[in-house]
């Protein structure tokens, strides 16, 4: 079934033609079968993709360009805290509780909606500022970057903020319409349900996407944090006495 997605912008209850535009999600064929929209009269422009509330949609449902949008505005942002950091000479702590507070927003923006997608191009990013900042080679293996600086992948924090904003999409109350998209789209086989499923698997929680009942939102962000960052720990000791590199380091490098 096509689905198109009208978005409008209203002033004084009246739409304005000229920057309305139509979004007709599905393939490549799409576009070829459906019948022109029209308002008043009026033929409405077909767009490939769209931007509502900072988040590009693109008619194949794909967020690939929406984050290497991100991933181009979070570099500017890096690059303007490393020039203060370097300014005012800050310690390594106050560097990255800055880039925590002013570059990681932007790279995450909207991750609650789009964080299904792979996030190789985020976590480039914060493994390059981390380098940065330890002025290490970009070839020095991940493991000692996020050994040294207490640091775990910023898919941990997609992850929470998706298990949060799913939690308000079953506790929420009335006819709101993220909620009842979404008690449509559970039942099938629908890539975010999906996602948010395989997260609350990977915790040892699914008994909680089975019985879709309401939970404590900070209980349930704790539990998940908690679990993924302990895998993570393992993962990072693994790496560490697997890897041939780190024969020496692992020699001085005892607790992460």
């Amino acid at each position: 079934m096509l689905i198109g997605l009208l978005y409008c912008n209203y002033w004084h209850l009246k739409v304005n033609i000229d920057k309305t535009t139509v979004v007709i999600f599905g393939n490549s064929h799409t576009r070829k079968e459906v019948i022109p929209f029209t308002l008043n009269g009026e033929p409405l422009e077909i767009v490939d993709n769209f931007k509502y509330l900072g988040v590009l949609f693109c008619k194949n449902g794909s967020f690939n360009k929406n984050i290497r949008e991100l991933f181009q505005k979070a570099t500017k942002a890096m690059y303007g805290v490393i020039g203060k950091c370097r300014k005012h000479n800050l310690a390594v702590d106050c560097t990255l509780d800055m880039f925590d507070k002013i570059v990681k927003p932007v790279m995450l923006y909207g991750c609650e909606v789009w964080g299904y997608n792979q996030s190789i191009l985020i976590e480039k990013l914060h493994l390059k500022f981390c380098k940065h900042i330890l002025n290490v080679k970009p070839s020095t293996p991940n493991f000692m970057v996020y050994g040294e600086l207490g640091r775990f992948p910023i898919s941990i924090n997609i992850k929470v903020r998706m298990i949060s904003f799913w939690c308000k999409l079953i506790t929420t109350q009335g006819d709101k319409l993220s909620s009842h998209t979404f008690c449509l789209l559970r039942n099938y086989n629908n890539p975010w349900c999906n996602f948010i499923k395989s997260i609350l698997n990977e915790c040892g929680l699914s008994y909680i996407w089975q019985t879709g009942q309401p939970v404590n939102t900070p209980w349930l962000k704790k539990i998940v944090f908690n679990t993924l960052y302990d895998q993570f720990k393992q993962l990072w000791y693994s790496d560490m006495f697997n890897s041939s590199k780190g024969v020496n380091y692992r020699i001085f490098k005892t607790s992460f």
